[in-house]
């Protein structure tokens, strides 16, 4: 065999049994499946550990930089800065927008006008809120508010429990320091602005605190669902700490409810918020039905850029339906001129009321 082998070749190779071929082949898998395991359980715990990050990202803005109200371009002078301090000492900084012609917060200077309580999204700060503030003062309505722990000049870390917290205090500041009753504070929230409110107003009602309305702007019916809707490839539902479960919370809201959403918001899909107004009782204790009203062609973040018409104009029917007073003059100002006509049954939908439907 060796004489018949051309000269400089390699003597054949000898034939693997099949068995062992197939043994290196499941090792090779078995060590490919290994070192994907171990990849995924790192992205895992880099999500678990991080999440707050991800989540409460309004931490990376202006951090430990004050944001006075003297620094701001506010439209009128009626920006005051404001503290309140929390039961673990935390002081958290923001802002009182008094109503155009006003120059004190409290409910007495200001006629018994309604003071929204207002909760902002999980990004930016107050600062990114001017276009809301200057809405809602034009309604003849004052405004607190008060930057998350972390978020802004403020100090602390985020979490779920710690906000709810906080706005239950800030709620309390308005009642005691700014003497507003709590039957004229209204409570306002966008996006995971929203999960806060919703807390903060379940637990008003719990004990007996009715507040004047909630108000609520593209939000979700729980937090935990609309993040597992943008990651579904990962387990959400077991890693979430921050679970915001709204709709476990607002059926036990019995002020007058307004929610507002757009129909083309892909960061809080349309049919999120509807399932949390779905969950939302029909009536609130003084016979208001809740009502939904849908922002045709807006998204999540242009909320203000493209219907600020709509909100404004959605906001001062609502509050009139409500029986708070809000002056005339201001809301026939805000709802003339460019203001579009009250929308179709199709965009505006209110449950069974004992009243007559006005839309």
């Amino acid at each position: 065999m060796d004489a018949e082998r051309p000269a400089g070749s390699l003597p054949p190779r000898p034939l693997e049994p099949p068995g062992l071929r197939s043994l290196f082949s499941w090792r090779r898998l078995a060590h490919a499946s290994i070192a994907a395991l171990v990849t995924w359980l790192v992205v895992l715990a880099m999500l678990a550990f991080f999440q707050r990050k991800l989540v409460f990202v309004g931490q990376s803005f202006a951090r430990n930089v004050p944001l006075r109200a003297d620094s701001v371009p506010f439209t009128t002078d009626g920006l005051r800065d404001t503290q309140v301090t929390m039961a673990d000492g935390t002081v958290l900084n923001g802002w009182i927008a008094l109503a155009e012609g006003s120059t004190r917060p409290d409910a007495e200077a200001l006629g018994g006008r309604p003071l929204v309580v207002y909760f902002g999204g999980n990004a930016g700060t107050r600062k990114f809120r001017l276009s809301s503030l200057q809405m809602l003062t034009e309604l003849g309505l004052n405004v607190l508010i008060v930057d998350y722990r972390s978020y802004a000049d403020n100090t602390g870390r985020p979490s779920e429990a710690g906000f709810v917290r906080d706005g239950r205090a800030i709620v309390e500041y308005a009642r005691t320091t700014l003497g507003v009753p709590i039957g004229r504070i209204i409570i306002c929230g966008e996006s995971l602005g929203g999960g806060v409110a919703t807390a903060v107003a379940a637990q008003l009602c719990e004990e007996d605190l009715v507040p004047a309305a909630l108000i609520l702007r593209a939000t979700f019916a729980s937090l935990v669902e609309t993040a597992a809707y943008h990651y579904p490839f990962l387990p959400v539902r077991l890693l979430l700490i921050d679970r915001f479960p709204s709709e476990d919370r607002i059926g036990r809201v019995r002020c007058p409810i307004l929610q507002l959403h757009g129909d083309d918001d892909v960061v809080v899909p349309y049919s999120h918020g509807r399932r949390l107004f779905e969950a939302a009782p029909a009536t609130s204790d003084n016979g208001i039905a809740k009502t939904w009203v849908t922002l045709e062609g807006v998204g999540h973040n242009n909320v203000m850029h493209l219907a600020a018409d709509r909100v404004s104009l959605a906001i001062a029917t609502f509050l009139e339906t409500t029986h708070l007073a809000v002056p005339n003059e201001l809301l026939d100002e805000a709802t003339a001129g460019d203001a579009p006509e009250p929308a179709t049954e199709q965009s505006v939908e209110q449950s069974p009321a004992p009243t007559q439907r006005t839309d």
